[in-house]
């Protein structure tokens, strides 16, 4: 039987218990260092027209099955874009139930945001090797999402 899945923003109490998930995309990050990224986006969302924070879905015995970070931006061709990051759906049985929740969340952000465009982010470890035959790509594409362009990352080292 497949649980309810509810999408809401991450309470500051459940920071620790979404852990695991950001864990699985980012195995180098510590503990410290997730909960000081949630607090910062929850100033940024204090600030004026500032919007940030993190959705999670939940199941109605309390697991997060997902998550991400968002943060409305200006962006030269939209207008105010939703900018998604951390994408992660983690359910060993409904996976693509948990992206579509996630995904119709991002949609009702948007139009609360006014924003002409949604940005997304999918870490490298969330659609693997085969990035053109991922099944987490092809929910995106099937909710309306296109692949435009190609993001690429140098990690600096920090003084």
């Amino acid at each position: 039987m497949e649980a309810k899945l509810q999408a809401r923003s991450l309470e500051q109490s459940r920071v620790q218990q979404a852990y695991p998930l950001i864990q699985f995309v980012l195995p180098e990050m510590s503990l410290a260092e997730w909960v000081g990224f949630v607090d910062d986006l929850g100033r940024e969302a204090q600030m004026p027209e500032g919007s940030a924070g993190v959705i999670s879905v939940e199941s109605t015995r309390g697991y997060i099955h997902g998550l991400y970070s968002y943060m409305v931006e200006r962006h030269l061709r939209h207008g105010r874009a939703l900018e998604v990051d951390n994408f992660i759906a983690f359910d060993m049985a409904n996976r693509l139930g948990v992206t579509q929740c996630l995904l119709t969340t991002m949609d009702e952000l948007a139009a609360r945001f006014e924003c002409g465009a949604v940005h997304v982010n999918l870490p490298h470890r969330s659609i693997g090797e085969n990035q053109v035959d991922s099944g987490l790509l092809r929910a995106f594409q099937a909710h309306g999402h296109d692949v435009k362009h190609l993001g690429l990352c140098k990690t600096l080292s920090t003084p």
